[in-house]
């Protein structure tokens, strides 16, 4: 056998399509590899979306037992007319009793008033009796 220049290039040749070969090889090995893990994945995925898609389900079916289970309003159960609904249920009568804005804490409020109608200041006031100055100012604002 006689070793030609030809011969070389296709000893050469055929190592670079085993190279190729080889390669392609281990590359298909990763993609099936990594296809399976993804298959795994996707199934993973198809289960949670198949548990949800029950709950949904379910979580619908206690919503129209709940709805069904529901009293319609007032209004739809007996139209009634503007004068009916007026008469049926009265009004409080008004109070007699005078409205204080001071009502809840009236002793420190009456004190505040009595205070400031002495002259002293907000500040004075305050110190004094030792609430906030932000309460004792809206206390003689609001007495205005």
């Amino acid at each position: 056998m006689v070793l030609t220049p030809s011969f070389f290039l296709l000893l050469s040749c055929n190592a670079v399509l085993m190279a190729v070969l080889v390669f392609g090889f281990f590359r298909l090995k990763k993609m099936e590899r990594r296809f399976a893990e993804n298959r795994n994945y996707l199934e993973t995925l198809a289960d949670m979306k198949e548990a949800i898609d029950l709950s949904i389900r379910q979580g619908m079916r206690v919503v129209e037992e709940i709805t069904l289970n529901l009293e319609p309003p007032e209004m739809e159960r007996s139209p009634r007319s503007k004068s009916e609904r007026d008469s049926s249920t009265p009004l409080p009568p008004p109070s007699k009793k005078k409205f204080s804005l001071f009502s809840q804490s009236s002793d420190k409020y009456e004190e505040v008033l009595r205070l400031a109608s002495n002259g002293l200041s907000s500040r004075e006031i305050a110190k004094q009796i030792n609430l906030p100055l932000g309460e004792i100012e809206l206390a003689l604002t609001l007495r205005k």
